[in-house]
């Protein structure tokens, strides 16, 4: 770590983000893992993790969701559905990782609110909880 990532003060960010957990009466301390930065916490079936890591000299903050596997068959439309779905998505993306789908919102960790941390894990959970049904109903009946 850079000394400029060390100067960079993430302890009033993790206050945050555990108040937006505790405020959905989860105890944080049993979702935060300190060593990597990191929340793992469900919003329906939905786990959503919230990260806070480091480029360069820049701080960030991830809210994510793992969605479902790609598919061993109609691969071609369950990425056109994706790619339709980010079109009117504001603010939050679907993305593929190591044969996963996933859900996200990103951006540099200063300044964010606990407004729009909750609005962010709501979002991503929310959305998330129902598209993890909706693809596998669409793409897996088959498998």
């Amino acid at each position: 770590m850079t000394e400029e990532q060390k100067a960079f003060d993430i302890q009033p960010y993790v206050n945050i983000i555990n108040d937006v957990i505790t405020e959905l009466g989860v105890n944080p301390d049993g979702v935060y893992d300190k060593a990597k930065n990191t929340w793992s916490l469900y919003k329906g079936s939905a786990q959503v993790i919230i990260e806070f890591f480091t480029i360069e000299t820049t701080w960030y903050i991830d809210f994510r969701s793992p969605v479902c596997q790609i598919p061993t068959t109609n691969v071609l439309p369950f990425y056109r559905k994706l790619l339709e779905l980010n079109h009117w998505n504001i603010g939050i993306k679907f993305s593929v990782d190591q044969d996963q789908a996933w859900l996200s919102i990103n951006r540099e960790l200063a300044g964010i609110d606990k407004a729009e941390a909750a609005a962010n894990l709501n979002r991503v959970g929310n959305m998330a909880d129902e598209w993890d049904d909706k693809l596998r109903e669409e793409f897996f009946k088959t498998e």
